[in-house]
């Protein structure tokens, strides 16, 4: 099995001919598949590649202080079916009259992840996956999978670091390091899950020694920020809750009458 490196090169190698790149991220994003999305696309653009993320459905508001966030491509089916634009004729739009020769999974293995993005996934003809959760194999023969990776994250940084090396150009910028800084706290918990190790913080002090990175916004909106709603929804939980085994076990109910 060829290793980190060895994968990412071979990815690499594919990116370097040209061409167009769709990358996919999985749906119900997260700041990991968001950030490492992001970066992504952000180098493969610093480097003349034409590249665009595409996903099925809006971004929640929570992730809107990450660069870059706002030219993520929106795929609605039904919204493209009933002006006749179907999944082929959507990617051309976006790609000047082309499709993407290369499509790129992003913290995920198989494309049903990414949902009603899969049938833009397969048209294709170069498939990539870069994803960091376990599994036993890979579908496609580009595919850069580590489960020691405390995020896909920290795989798309080591990718960066590769691709200025064999593109021979620097790609990295400041929103490039914030968003695999984002795409790295999210998936520790804010560098408090046991996938955190010494990898992860050097990567944040190659970050930190080279951009600002604003700590303080990354933790609001991935942990901290709230709604009126989502206050009021825990506080009715909270009081429907009965504790058992000493205090041990507590359980609440939430029904969809709250929810709504």
């Amino acid at each position: 099995m060829i290793d980190r490196a060895g994968s990412i090169k071979q990815i690499l190698e594919v990116l370097k001919t040209g061409g167009n790149v769709a990358i996919y991220p999985h749906v119900g994003v997260d700041g990991d598949c968001l950030g490492s999305s992001l970066a992504l696309m952000q180098a493969l653009q610093n480097a003349g590649i034409h590249a665009h993320i595409i996903s099925e459905g809006p971004v929640p508001d929570r992730f809107d202080f990450m660069p870059g966030i706002k030219e993520i491509v929106i795929f609605d089916e039904q919204e493209n079916f009933k002006k006749e634009v179907y999944p082929e004729l959507f990617l051309k739009q976006i790609f000047n009259g082309n499709l993407p020769e290369i499509g790129i999974l992003v913290d995920c293995t198989l494309p049903e992840r990414t949902g009603i993005c899969s049938k833009l996934y397969e048209l294709s003809p170069e498939k990539c996956v870069i994803d960091h959760h376990f599994t036993v194999s890979c579908p496609v023969a580009l595919c850069c999978l580590d489960a020691s990776a405390c995020a896909t994250g920290e795989l798309i940084y080591d990718l960066i670091n590769q691709m200025e090396d064999i593109f021979e150009i620097p790609v990295y910028n400041q929103n490039i390091a914030a968003n695999i800084y984002t795409a790295i706290f999210s998936d520790t918990g804010g560098f408090s899950y046991s996938n955190t190790t010494s990898a992860t913080f050097k990567i944040a002090a190659g970050l930190f020694e080279k951009y600002e990175i604003n700590t303080r916004q990354t933790a609001f909106h991935l942990y901290e920020k709230t709604s009126i709603a989502k206050i009021r929804l825990e506080g009715m939980a909270y009081t429907s809750t009965y504790f058992h085994y000493d205090n041990k076990v507590a359980i609440c109910l939430i029904s969809r009458v709250m929810i709504d």
